[in-house]
């Protein structure tokens, strides 16, 4: 794994992948990015915190932002050259899941790399 996404957007959720790949060996020269989207929710800006977090735990990061639909500016920031890509999920699912959307389905499905995906316990 040479670059690595985590896409975070401040919750919970996000926290806990955040951990679960600070946790992971990490080859010598992974270039890792934070992402969080800017949706209109007025969320505010998740990268920064969580670039700190990583950097607590001994790990370099870049933060980046983007505006638009959360799964569609993931989905583009990775591309074609990320080997990884981290997010959390409420673990919604059904009905519930078609009502509320799903950005880590989204992802998972039209993902060109390896997602890790962690759920809050």
């Amino acid at each position: 794994v040479q670059r690595v996404l985590v896409a975070t957007d401040g919750s919970a959720h996000a926290a806990t992948a955040l951990d679960a790949f600070a946790g992971l060996p990490l080859a010598s020269g992974t270039e890792v990015s934070v992402l969080s989207v800017d949706d209109g929710s007025d969320a505010g800006d998740a990268a920064e915190p969580a670039v700190d977090r990583l950097a607590a735990a001994g790990i370099a990061a870049t933060a980046v932002r983007r505006q638009g639909r959360p799964h569609r500016e993931i989905l583009a920031e990775a591309g074609e050259t990320v080997d990884l890509l981290v997010m959390g999920t409420r673990g919604v699912g059904g009905l519930d899941r078609l009502r509320l959307g799903g950005t880590a389905s989204a992802v998972v499905r039209q993902a060109e790399c390896s997602v890790l995906v962690a759920h809050a316990s």
